[in-house]
């Protein structure tokens, strides 16, 4: 597949912004140094990074990190897609049962029925009745000897049957010394319900990587590279998004679409970028929302004073403090200094105010 046809078309000129979800933007803003951390980290044995959890609220760019990750990692790593099903083990063993054949024995020039590791056949493997755990051991062992490395990738986990067996002996493939490693994406509500799952406590010395906003300078500077914007209006469109990660390809495709070239030009397309904000992101966060997050949410006027938030509400402080928190453990509001919180989110104050 040409790499152009990852970018989305409009008029007839590629765009260097997608909203198109899954799809790997042109224009990817690094994070600090924490994908490139990742990559060195993922062939440290001793690393937290064998067990990698990245969160954030959604369109903070989780799905677009590890699109990226699977497309950079070195060419010993093996990398297995799955999705969070109930069979999410029976199908990293086919998968994985299909890679190591296709890539391991016939890139020896071996033939597949024949290709043996300390007596293991992949034709053996198969055709046993073991369980899921020594059919694991197996294929990883034959990884092992052939100096390659397993990594999963699973986008938006939750808890489920199949997520908890999956990583019950995720812990065990560890145990023994096996070159497995998983990273999971997933909302901060779904990863704590994950993470304080009883059998799998042992989560919480995972590698987190939380996804915080993209700088407003990195934004400036890429709208100023891809579009025919001065400094002030850059600057302008930057602010707009408030380093959210669907709202900066968001606005930078509403401004190439409407060639932007003055802060007038861009006022004309914010009416659509508040639409589409709701419409393909905040009413899937406002489902997740109780109605005391709503009523703490729509108290916060820009920066706001958690005084003034408790007038607002009639709550007492400790249920704003509960709310406070919970609120920015779901990524949606942080307090810019003591006593003061806002909104993580551009434009969805308005959002609220009128859903």
């Amino acid at each position: 597949m040409k790499e152009e046809s990852i970018y989305e078309y409009i008029g007839g000129a590629m765009t260097p912004f997608t909203t198109i979800f899954g799809k790997s933007p042109r224009v990817f803003l690094n994070r600090n140094q924490e994908f490139e951390n990742l990559l060195k980290n993922l062939d440290n044995p001793y690393s937290d990074a064998q067990s990698t959890i990245v969160t954030g609220v959604r369109g903070s760019g989780k799905t677009t990190f590890i699109t990226k990750l699977e497309k950079e990692l070195p060419e010993h790593w093996i990398p297995i897609t799955l999705i969070n099903t109930p069979a999410i083990v029976s199908n990293l063993i086919a998968e994985l049962s299909n890679t190591v054949s296709r890539e391991i024995t016939m890139s020896n020039s071996i033939q597949v029925k024949n290709f043996s590791v300390l007596g293991l056949t992949i034709e053996n493997i198969q055709s046993q009745n073991t369980t899921n755990q020594q059919q694991l051991i197996d294929l990883l062992t034959i990884c092992q000897n052939a100096n390659r490395k397993v990594v999963i990738l699973i986008d938006e986990i939750s808890s489920s049957t199949g997520i908890r067996e999956l990583y019950s002996l995720f812990q065990l493939l560890i145990r023994k010394d096996l070159p497995i490693s998983i990273i999971s994406t997933g909302l901060p509500e779904d990863i704590n319900e994950v993470i304080t799952d009883k059998i799998l406590t042992f989560l919480l010395r995972s590698n987190m990587i939380v996804l915080s906003p993209l700088t407003i300078d990195d934004i400036e500077k890429a709208y100023l590279e891809h579009l025919s914007l001065d400094h002030s209006a850059a600057g302008y469109a930057a602010k707009k998004t408030k380093g959210y990660a669907y709202a900066f390809q968001l606005l930078g495709q509403l401004m190439y679409e409407k060639e932007c070239a003055t802060i007038d030009d861009i006022e004309d397309v914010i009416p659509d970028f508040r639409y589409l904000l709701g419409k393909n992101a905040y009413r899937l966060i406002q489902q997740r929302l109780s109605d005391n997050d709503e009523i703490f949410l729509r108290a916060i006027q820009s920066k706001t004073k958690i005084a003034d938030i408790i007038k607002q509400t009639k709550w007492d402080k400790n249920l704003v403090n509960t709310y406070k928190y919970r609120l920015i453990d779901k990524g949606l509001i942080f307090q810019p200094q003591r006593g003061y919180v806002d909104l993580v989110l551009p434009e969805f104050d308005s959002y609220l105010e009128n859903y």
